[in-house]
């Protein structure tokens, strides 16, 4: 049986600055997760979409808001059943390196559930 994926903690797709674009980069890791999912299908997944420090709270929470939706979006599209994705945006309010630069908190974490 495949191990889980992020089981390592690295279940973080990165986003450049003020963007919901996926990268090259972004799509390859979420390509190995869709392949475990799709040989896992009781288990779901939840995005969480985060932003960096610039702009007011509530353009970062539509910016996170925005990055977890690519994620589903992409997911999706990929043949996974939008009844085993959830979302939730925290915007700028939980930054994985506080006083880091804006590209390290500009990401989505994808937590694995049952």
């Amino acid at each position: 049986m495949a191990a889980e994926p992020f089981a390592g903690g690295s279940g973080i797709i990165q986003f450049a600055v003020g963007t919901s674009n996926l990268g090259k980069d972004a799509r390859a890791k979420l390509d190995q997760l869709i392949v475990w999912l799709k040989a896992h299908p009781e288990r779901k997944a939840r995005l969480a979409g985060h932003a960096d420090d610039p702009g007011a709270d509530e353009y970062n929470l539509a910016l996170g808001d925005k990055r977890a939706n690519s994620v589903l979006s992409y997911m999706v599209a990929q043949g996974i059943k939008p009844s085993r994705l959830s979302t939730v945006t925290f915007g700028r309010s939980r930054p994985l390196f506080p006083g880091a630069s804006a590209n390290q908190n500009s990401r989505v974490e994808i937590g694995l559930g049952q």
